[in-house]
């Protein structure tokens, strides 16, 4: 009877190992490793050559607090300033790539690294990335330095002027460093690397595209698997979609994958169902990097001049909302936001107008998370 027992509860307890290991993988802490930058010396640029930027090597620095705008220092709107932070490296850093991340600050931003151009980002509502990793000293203190132009003349042409919406100098969202390794997802384009297309979207499946930007900064090509853990609105895991390919040295692709979920639950206003989606890239058997981003599934119809999320007629009531306020104008702070969003709830809207430009990831996180429709113009 004893054998029978065991010979019944060995395979439940291996699927069950099986299945323990999975759920490890999938809440696994990820490699990169992500540096709020909130502190930082400021200054005013009082040079006006704009043809041969450096950092200024003698100002009166003060310290500010990101989301910062100009007008917080006394300075006006088109103006241009001076963003310092120092960054030490250690040996666990070596052999690792670090990029700087700004969601948004108007208008032109220049970034140096011990005084080496880093790159230029034009547009102040757009997020951007730079790899500083080339400039960067490993047992040393790095510089960061970043020039933000508000002027008339540098301004212009990157929509940071409109009779529709106000902007402020400075930099008014958030900024981190991203450290992850020589093989990772490349910040494309100031996102996350992963993009997510679902259709054929049904009460019994879901089919899911998934394109995921890596960067091989190895000298020798590598062969990369990656693989998307797919966890439900339940938090069980419900799809594993994996493939690989070869990239060459210093080579940077787009890497597709297909998959599909069975019996989807559907994202809809007021039952925020929302998937969590890990991504993982590994390189001779060890994970390198990973990132995991929340995704929704639902479908929306125009027909006879109405509209129809996941079959049914909606018919929305909402508001319009800008991406600042009367107290620190286009700084506003992840607080701030959250019960700006709480007091749209309570007045019963169901869709957000999220006008002209980019707003803060934040706000559309929390609109899927609350179940709001948005109505968003980038």
């Amino acid at each position: 009877m004893m054998n029978l027992f065991r010979q019944l509860l060995l395979p439940f307890l291996f699927l069950f190992l099986l299945t323990s290991a999975a759920a490890a993988d999938r809440t696994a802490k990820s490699p990169r490793e992500t540096v709020p930058l909130t502190t930082w010396e400021f200054v005013e640029d009082v040079e006006t050559n704009v043809t041969a930027l450096q950092p200024p090597k003698t100002a009166d620095w003060k310290q500010v607090v990101v989301p910062h705008i100009f007008r917080q220092s006394g300075l006006p709107d088109s103006t241009a300033g001076w963003y310092r932070q120092n960054i030490t490296l250690t040996e666990a850093d070596r052999n690792k790539h670090v990029f700087l991340m700004l969601e948004g600050a108007a208008t032109v931003k220049d970034v140096f690294v011990n005084g080496q151009f880093i790159g230029q980002h034009k547009g102040a509502f757009s997020a951007s990335a730079y790899d500083l990793t080339s400039a960067l000293r490993i047992g040393q203190i790095n510089t960061l330095a970043v020039r933000v132009g508000n002027r008339e003349n540098e301004a212009r042409n990157c929509l940071s002027r409109s009779t529709l919406y106000y902007v402020n100098g400075g930099m008014f969202r958030k900024a981190w460093l991203i450290k992850t390794a020589e093989v990772h997802i490349f910040p494309d384009m100031g996102s996350s690397g992963v993009y997510f297309t679902p259709f054929n979207i049904t009460q019994t499946s879901a089919d899911l595209s998934i394109r995921t930007v890596v960067k091989n900064s190895l000298t020798s090509s590598a062969e990369v698997v990656v693989r998307h853990f797919v966890t439900n609105p339940d938090n069980a895991d419900c799809a594993q979609i994996e493939t690989k390919q070869t990239i060459p040295a210093g080579g940077k692709i787009t890497i597709k994958a297909m998959g599909k979920i069975v019996n989807p639950k559907l994202w809809d206003i007021g039952q925020p169902n929302l998937y969590s989606v890990r991504t993982e890239i590994s390189v001779d058997g060890r994970v390198t990097d990973a990132v995991t981003e929340p995704l929704g599934l639902r479908t929306i119809t125009f027909k006879d001049n109405r509209f129809y999320l996941n079959g049914r007629e909606v018919q929305f009531r909402g508001v319009n909302k800008h991406a600042q306020n009367e107290y620190v104008w286009n700084a506003v702070s992840d607080e701030d936001l959250r019960l700006e969003w709480q007091w749209m709830a309570d007045m019963g809207v169901n869709i957000v107008r999220l006008p002209h430009y980019p707003h803060s990831r934040l706000e559309y996180d929390i609109a899927d998370e609350r179940g709001l429709a948005v109505w968003a113009e980038n």
